[in-house]
């Protein structure tokens, strides 16, 4: 149970940053769409 509820935990604090650097990473997310769509 322990180890489970921290493996959440850890997925939520990867969500937490990435909302911070949703930004950058959305950029970079545009550009594999456009990649696929060009191949």
């Amino acid at each position: 149970m322990g180890a489970a509820l921290g493996i959440v935990i850890f997925f939520v604090l990867i969500g937490v940053v990435r909302a911070l650097l949703g930004m950058p990473s959305s950029h970079r997310k545009s550009d594999h769409y456009n990649d696929r769509d060009y191949s």
